[in-house]
């Protein structure tokens, strides 16, 4: 638990080093979706108990990896030819102390590991089914740590960022989950009742937009795939 612990706070650190620059970066190069899968990848290891053994070589390993990668950013070609933007937030900042890691982990456990943990489940199921890097969930995954890194950063601690944070994580799965319906249209147009299912699901989903925490809206996609698969 300690080197979980210490790798999400090492994530966090190299992810707000990251985000400084990414503000500039995919501006003008465009969005480093392996950054942000290398990022996904970490995450899992992080907050799927099956990993709770790793050892203490495998974490300093993927902090390695991470911050290697976040270097190879920083001190790109396409950030020096662009150097005159300086669009930096928390750039150099080393004011997170040892109790603003304290509530980030509080947060992780509390809050965001039961949605962050089915994103990056639903993430693995549909990479297995479509092999590729699926952007619009990873872009979700960004929106979503970056409403973390927000309340991590910002004194007064706004919930709100936290519940925003949970919203995308809850976008990416939905969109993870439809990606695989996609790929099995034949056979749910085929299915009269299957195919009356899909479409309440759909009207259902549109009556509560803006309300996507707490609807059903991820188990009923969830629930429909499982009867599909049966």
């Amino acid at each position: 638990m300690r080197l979980r612990r210490f790798l999400l706070h090492n994530l966090f650190f190299q992810y707000r080093r990251f985000f400084s620059y990414d503000i500039e970066f995919s501006l003008v190069c465009g969005r480093n979706f392996l950054y942000l899968d290398i990022l996904r990848f970490i995450l899992l290891k992080i907050v799927d108990d099956k990993n709770k053994d790793l050892s203490e070589q495998e974490h300093k390993r993927l902090l390695q990896e991470i911050k290697k990668l976040c270097d190879s950013i920083i001190f790109s070609d396409c950030i020096k030819k662009y150097e005159g933007l300086k669009i930096r937030i928390y750039e150099g900042s080393t004011d997170v102390t040892d109790h603003d890691f304290d509530e980030l982990n509080r947060i992780f456990n509390e809050i965001l590991k039961k949605n962050l943990l089915l994103y990056l489940v639903t993430y693995e199921i549909v990479f297995r089914k479509i092999p590729a890097k699926h952007e619009g969930m990873l872009v979700e995954l960004n929106n979503a740590l970056s409403h973390i890194l927000s309340y991590v950063m910002d004194k007064d601690r706004d919930i709100v960022n936290i519940n925003k944070a949970n919203d995308h994580l809850i976008r990416g799965t939905l969109d993870g989950l439809k990606a695989i319906i996609v790929l099995k249209k034949d056979k749910i147009v085929k299915n009269e009742e299957l195919f009356k299912k899909l479409i309440n699901i759909r009207i259902d989903e549109g009556k509560n937009i803006g309300k996507i925490s707490s609807s059903n809206i991820v188990k009923n996609y969830i629930n429909f795939l499982k009867e599909l698969s049966d």
